[in-house]
């Protein structure tokens, strides 16, 4: 394939290991040659595999590119947009299987290496910081009020479980106020002289002794027979 890329690199991220690779000219067999590094993945060590791809001058690297593997990529995103590169494009792991037999990072960066160089490789889109904080903020959000339904969805269970028949008297386990306290069905205060509130049309008007008190006695679990 042509080369549209003379210099590049890229980055194979893990979880404890980062491995490099760079691709120029050289006395390969393709006129290339590849020059591998393995980093641990701890970002001061990142800043310093960075700094030594800025170093290599005579290969004059311009485009780093990297597998984008969710977390664990971005402290290695992080550290190349920090230095002048180019571009620093994070591919979609869909688009770059590697092919089969090699399964080691240093033969992903190498593979991915190749690719940059053909120009086959395209970008995922990785917001600003800005945009990112917010869109962390409103994914924790929706999954904190998916979480609170779920508990009282349990709570619900739990209760009926035990023979506590909240859902009659409440229109929600959550709820501060049962259902003959609602504000539709909420009786007059006797001194008023006002008379008890109509729930339905024709139903008798509700008690202005108070709110309703509802006890339950808890009971355990008979066993199955065998």
């Amino acid at each position: 394939m042509q080369v549209t890329c003379e210099r590049c690199a890229a980055v194979g991220v893990g979880k404890d290991v980062i491995a490099v690779a760079v691709r120029a000219p050289g006395k390969g067999r393709d006129g290339r040659k590849t020059e591998k590094r393995v980093y641990r993945a701890f970002y001061g060590v990142l800043r310093e595999m960075a700094k030594w791809l800025e170093s290599l001058e005579s290969l004059g690297v311009t485009h780093v590119a990297m597998e984008a593997a969710g977390t664990y990529s971005m402290p290695a995103y992080y550290a190349l947009v920090e230095s002048d590169f180019e571009k620093v494009p994070a591919c979609n792991a869909g688009h770059v299987k590697n092919v089969p037999g090699r399964k080691t990072d240093l033969a992903d960066a190498e593979w991915l290496a190749q690719l940059l160089e053909c120009g086959l490789l395209a970008g995922s889109f990785i917001p600003p910081a800005d945009v990112k904080a917010v869109r962390d903020l409103v994914r924790y959000r929706a999954k904190t009020a998916q979480q609170r339904v779920s508990e009282i969805a349990r709570l619900g269970g739990v209760l009926q479980d035990a023979g506590i028949k909240a859902g009659s008297v409440a229109s929600s386990a959550a709820s501060r106020h049962s259902a003959s306290t609602s504000p539709s069905t909420t009786p007059p205060d006797p001194s008023s002289g006002q008379p008890a509130a109509q729930t339905a049309a024709g139903s008798k008007p509700l008690p202005a002794t108070g709110p309703f008190t509802y006890q339950a006695t808890l009971r355990p679990r008979s066993r199955r027979q065998a």
